[in-house]
């Protein structure tokens, strides 16, 4: 045999050993383990504290001998109360003024097609990375292969 091939054996051998040990080990334990997987805390340093109940109750609540009210405002309903006190007028006259201070702003502008492409033109377009062919080759069709190497 090579020498190789006995240095190989030689340190399967002794992995071998090794492992087995070691998986003994963890299998018997050491001696100094636990056997229960309990953990215990030392809480001996830690002052003694009082609870205090809170109760929850119809007008509110009660953290120990404190009384809390609490008021409930249902605001879908004061939203609807605000609603049919107001007209329908005054919430035009707010949306008007808002489209009229908007289109102050805005430029006039006229919008037309130089170019115009269908949806397989833009495509092609997009694949030839704007180097476009004239329009006159639309015998030229193509076939996009998705995924495929």
């Amino acid at each position: 045999m090579k020498a190789y091939f006995i240095f190989a054996l030689v340190l399967t051998a002794a992995y071998f050993v090794y492992y087995a040990i070691v998986i003994a080990k963890d299998l018997h334990g050491n001696g100094d383990k636990k056997k229960s997987d309990e953990e215990e805390f030392d809480v001996s340093e830690f002052n003694a504290e009082e609870s205090v109940s809170v109760v929850e109750n119809a007008k509110g609540f009660n953290i120990g001998d404190n009384e809390y009210e609490t008021h409930y405002v249902d605001e879908a309903q004061t939203v609807s109360e605000n609603n049919s006190t107001d007209s329908e007028k005054p919430k035009q006259n707010v949306v008007e003024a808002l489209n009229n201070k908007v289109m102050a702003n805005m430029e006039e502008a006229q919008v037309t097609f130089s170019n115009p492409y269908n949806s397989a033109d833009l495509y092609k377009l997009m694949m030839e990375k704007g180097l476009a062919n004239p329009k006159s080759n639309g015998d030229v069709t193509t076939k996009p292969l998705i995924d495929e190497l």
